[in-house]
């Protein structure tokens, strides 16, 4: 016979919609199913694209990036964006460059089907996440603030501070 369990004497959440950390794990799944459905027809997952559109913001900012700046700006660890990197090179959606001069150093590019596929996407997350957050009616900007909060307090990568959108702090 197993030992007898009391909820209350585990945990003083109630309910499990009491839970922050919960919620936060139920709405995740919910928004990312949505956004797996969009994007399995391109041939890439969650994390390639948040690699794609971080390394297009800064390529459209006209800053160069290396993996390992990549990897902190998408709070991604470095093993990971590795990893991810090393797939969409083989993709032919990111190209790694030399910089003139050091042969050690390289900076990450989007590829013209890189581009192509940033520009073909992006919208339709953009438009996607509108309408699920839609349902915060007019509370949308608290709800961004307080996520921005949490991230600008809680964010750290390889040891290193990084604030809300992945740009040092």
């Amino acid at each position: 016979m197993s030992e007898e369990l009391n909820w209350d004497d585990i945990s003083h959440f109630q309910e499990a919609t009491g839970s922050p950390g919960f919620m936060l794990w139920q709405t995740y799944l919910l928004w990312k199913r949505k956004l797996d459905r969009l994007l399995s027809p391109h041939n890439i997952t969650h994390v390639q694209f948040v690699i794609l559109t971080s390394l297009a913001y800064l390529q459209g900012k006209k800053i160069e990036t290396n993996q390992n700046n990549l990897a902190k700006i998408s709070m991604c660890d470095v093993s990971m964006a590795s990893q991810v990197i090393r797939v969409l090179v083989k993709k032919g959606l990111i190209e790694r460059m030399q910089k003139e001069g050091d042969e050690r150093s390289k900076f990450l590019t989007l590829t013209s089907d890189g581009i192509k596929l940033v520009k073909k996407t992006v919208k339709n997350v953009e438009d996607i996440d509108s309408k699920f957050f839609s349902h915060l009616k007019g509370k949308q900007k608290s709800f961004l603030e307080c996520l921005t909060t949490i991230v600008t307090a809680e964010s750290e990568v390889d040891g290193v501070k990084v604030a809300a959108g992945g740009l040092k702090s």
